[in-house]
Order: C-alpha cells, then sequence, then structure tokens
C-alpha cells in the first residue's frame, strides 16, 4: 500500500473511533491518560472491554483537576471547559460519547436526555452519567442496567450513521 492510501486508512480508521470526553483528571491518577483510573475503569466493565484507549479516543476537557467543590464532587469550570470544547473536533469521529451534564453543557447539549443518540454536528453524540462513584445515578439497578445495554451496543458498533 502506498504512502497515499495508509494516510487515507488512518484517516477513515479514526473517523470509525468513538470519541469519549471527560471532565478533568482525576485529583489521583495512575497516569496521564484521560480517564485512566477508577471512572474509567467502570466504564470498560459497562462497555464490556478489557481496555477503554483500545475502542475510543479518550480526553478530558480540562487538562488539571480543578479541586474539590465540597461533598458534591469536583469543580467544574464551564467557560474553560467550553473554550476545551470548541478545540475539539467530534466531527471527525464516527461518534460521542460526552460524560455527564457538564461535560455535555460544554457542547450545547446539557439538557439532553442520558443514553439517546442525538446529533452534535454532523455525528451521533450521547450524554452518558458521569462514571465517577460520586455520581448516585449509577446506584439505581434499572439505571445500570440501562446504561450496560447502551454502552456494550456502543462498544458492539451499534449506533446511527
Amino acid at each position: 500500500m502506498n504512502e497515499h492510501a495508509l494516510a487515507i486508512e488512518s484517516r477513515l480508521g479514526r473517523r470509525r473511533r468513538i470519541l469519549v470526553v471527560g471532565q478533568a483528571p482525576a485529583a489521583r491518577m495512575r497516569s496521564r491518560r484521560a480517564l485512566d483510573g477508577a471512572s474509567g475503569d467502570r466504564l470498560a466493565r459497562l462497555m464490556g472491554v478489557a481496555d477503554l484507549h483500545t475502542h475510543a479516543r479518550v480526553v478530558n476537557l480540562l487538562g488539571r483537576f480543578p479541586g474539590r467543590a465540597g461533598d458534591k464532587g469536583d469543580r467544574f469550570p464551564l467557560a474553560e471547559a467550553r473554550e476545551a470544547a470548541c478545540r475539539l473536533r467530534p466531527g471527525a469521529h464516527r461518534a460521542v460519547i460526552l460524560l455527564g451534564r457538564g461535560v455535555a453543557a460544554a457542547f450545547g447539549a446539557g439538557g439532553w436526555p442520558f443514553l439517546e443518540w442525538r446529533r452534535l454536528g454532523s455525528v451521533p453524540a450521547a450524554v452518558v452519567p458521569h462514571p465517577s462513584g460520586v455520581n448516585h445515578w449509577w446506584n439505581d439497578p434499572a439505571n445500570l442496567e440501562r446504561a450496560c445495554t447502551f454502552l456494550k451496543g456502543v462498544a458492539a458498533g451499534r449506533m446511527p450513521a
């Protein structure tokens, strides 16, 4: 295969990848990779995959941990997140998963329901509750089952074109 064909194949491969967008690095990280901790592990389990990073391009909107917001989780500077969202190219991916209402708000999708496909520009996108252990949404077994079904479908490539 020539270099031009390899470049086209590479771009097509990237286009087929899913973009998973998290909030920010955790306070304590195992590595510099986005969602490389308990939240990423939970998301991978829900998707039924061993490593989230082999199935998706995984990024955080913020480059640093923004600090705690008391017992309600972490701070999330929305203006900074919106600027970062503008720099991402969701249309270069097969689909986009936005983790949490804050991330969704940064993309103008704050009112979207969880686990339903919508359009973010030209690409299918969905909001998934943030997989943090602080998020009580995950405590309801019906929510957990619905999310697992949705995310396993994403991992299997079942999403709108």
